[in-house]
């Protein structure tokens, strides 16, 4: 009896009671719900994760489709708001040459679990081209889709731009010849250099951090302090400053240098750039090059006088002629505007320009009756004699050119090849009409001089004719007020 009560009681354990049952079921629903709601929140959450992501994000399957986009993917391929990318495979989001790789990628997530910082140029919906930043990492799909990976984009076109243009910055800075430096100018004030190249460095002497610590007027050898506010002033007036000035290295050695400056804005504060080359070299050929310039100068000027002696001492009626047309001469062009160089070369080229006398017998050019026609034909060879001695001579400007034509006239009665018009170099014009101008105002050895008034008749008779009219009325005027006098 006690045995069959026993196994009555062990059967009653096993039996569950209803009570019993309902508490189990209250728990199994308690969790169900506690569950439901943590998706419900982690979906909630996912959601404003995509949503507020400041990246492009697909889910992909393992085929390389896009299952799923954000919003933030929509724009960055140029679709309207609204649509979606899904069935789109990523190897036809990206050019011709790069599908290949990323279809190889696709497969590595899989196998790896995630890839990161990967670059691959995509082109949007307008085939525009950006450079995109991808990370990707496998995460579990779906009953219809147990394969997938999220993946996050980002448009780095213009970081990458700017990190080239950097990296170009860094190089040009550093490999230059010339030193660049950089320092602060703010409220009329110069200050202290925050940046400076390996060039600029070795040029002063300093290291990095010593200059960095220091102003540019610290290093200006000779500097007055006048000139240190007119060069601040110059920085907060104008872009660029460009300026010569001699710099103190560390070791109290000096240079000459070539500064130029620009202002810009660095940190949306303004700042100088500037550029520094030293030209103590350069000042020195520069110097010894002018010393040799003034040295051939008064060489020239020596055999320029030889020659106009020369003229002089066979025809003792030109003595003086040649300087009082080469000073008439210079005095129009002057009035013509031809620079202080042009003005030499119509100067040097008056002073000689009946070199080619040297070859006419003195007889002829001194002889006080008539020309016979062939005494004329003969010293109308001298423009020609004078070009044949000075062809082979090099000059600045074309002197033998000029004596050639000095008596040439604008409708072709000239001499020695009848040039018209333009064919007649400006100079050769001038200088042809100061020589008529003085040939007749002063004496001759077949006449007594006839004085500057019928000299200027003879020049207002024939202008547009024989002489240049603009240098005709413009020499004319010049004598009449008084401007000019031999």
């Amino acid at each position: 009896m006690t045995k069959n009560k026993l196994s009555d009681f062990e059967h009653a354990r096993k039996i569950k009671s209803p009570a019993r049952n309902y508490d189990k079921f209250q728990a199994l629903n308690l969790k169900i719900k506690t569950l439901e709601s943590g998706i419900k929140n982690s979906e909630e959450l996912y959601k404003k994760l995509i949503m507020t992501s400041n990246d492009a994000i697909f889910i992909v399957d393992k085929e390389g489709t896009i299952i799923f986009n954000s919003e933030k993917a929509i724009g960055l391929f140029g679709y309207e708001k609204g649509q979606n990318m899904y069935g789109i495979n990523l190897t036809d989001l990206v050019i011709k040459s790069e599908k290949q790789r990323i279809f190889d990628d696709i497969k590595r997530v899989f196998k790896e679990g995630f890839i990161g910082n990967l670059q691959y140029t995509f082109l949007k919906s307008n085939n525009k081209k950006f450079t995109g930043l991808v990370n990707a990492a496998k995460i579990k799909g779906t009953f219809e889709t147990p394969f997938a990976f999220i993946m996050t984009l980002k448009d780095i076109t213009k970081q990458k731009e700017m990190d080239i243009k950097e990296e170009l910055y860094k190089l040009i800075f550093n490999k230059v010849n010339d030193g660049i430096v950089l320092h602060t100018v703010e409220n009329k004030k110069v200050g202290k250099f925050f940046d400076a190249n390996e060039i600029a460095c070795k040029m002063v002497g300093y290291e990095k951090e010593e200059l960095l610590n220091k102003t540019p007027f610290d290093l200006y050898a000779k500097i007055s302090k006048k000139e240190i506010n007119s060069l601040i002033e110059k920085f907060n007036t104008e872009e660029t400053v460009k300026f010569e000035t001699q710099i103190q290295r560390k070791d109290k050695t000096k240079f000459i240098c070539e500064v130029n400056s620009q202002i810009i804005q660095y940190k949306n504060k303004p700042a100088v750039l500037s550029i520094v080359r030293d030209i103590t070299e350069k000042k020195s050929i520069e110097k010894e090059v002018h010393n040799n310039l003034i040295i051939i100068k008064k060489i020239l000027d020596g055999i320029i006088n030889a020659m106009e002696k020369l003229v002089e001492r066979k025809d003792r009626y030109t003595v003086g002629h040649q300087r009082r047309t080469a000073e008439l001469s210079k005095f129009i062009a002057k009035k013509m505007g031809f620079s202080e160089k042009e003005i030499e070369g119509i100067y040097i080229a008056a002073l000689i320009h009946d070199i080619g006398k040297i070859f006419i017998s003195g007889k002829i050019l001194n002889k006080i009756g008539k020309l016979t026609k062939r005494e004329y034909e003969i010293i109308k060879r001298h423009p020609e004699e004078g070009y044949d001695i000075l062809k082979t001579i090099y000059f600045p400007w074309p002197i033998a050119e000029i004596i050639y034509q000095h008596h040439e006239r604008i409708n072709g009665s000239g001499y020695p090849k009848k040039l018209k018009g333009n064919q007649i170099l400006t100079q050769a014009k001038i200088i042809g009409i100061a020589d008529v101008i003085e040939a007749m105002t002063f004496e001759r050895p077949y006449r007594k001089g006839l004085g500057i008034n019928k000299a200027l008749e003879e020049i207002e008779k024939n202008k547009g004719i024989l002489y240049d009219k603009k240098i005709s009325e413009l020499c004319i005027n010049i004598f009449k007020t008084g401007e000019f006098r031999f």
